[in-house]
């Protein structure tokens, strides 16, 4: 986040909250370490979203404006919904710690 002059935002969120913010019932988010949103000014976040897509390291990374996403291995055109004003990154698998301060 630091890199690309972002914060973070949402990391973990129990059941409860990720209802009461409307994330999906099967949010990584809800994964200790499983996902993380960053916020900051638009070119940013676009920068940021772009590095996300090329770097390989992402199992999922929204960012709406961009116009496309990955999720499950495979980029995507057009929007995921509901990430227009933060990027949402998740590593999945045996990264799923790395945003709770684990190892990668």
């Amino acid at each position: 986040a630091k890199k690309f002059d972002l914060s973070v935002g949402s990391t973990y969120r129990d059941p409860a909250k990720n209802a009461s913010v409307g994330g999906s019932k099967s949010s990584r988010h809800m994964k200790r370490g499983g996902a993380a949103d960053f916020s900051g000014s638009p070119d940013d976040m676009r920068r940021m979203a772009e590095w996300a897509l090329r770097s390989g390291l992402f199992a999922e990374s929204f960012y709406d404006p961009l116009g496309q996403y990955f999720d499950n291995g495979r980029i995507n055109k057009g929007q995921i919904g509901g990430h227009s004003d933060h990027n949402h990154l998740s590593l999945g698998g045996a990264g799923v710690n790395y945003f709770y301060g684990g190892r990668r």
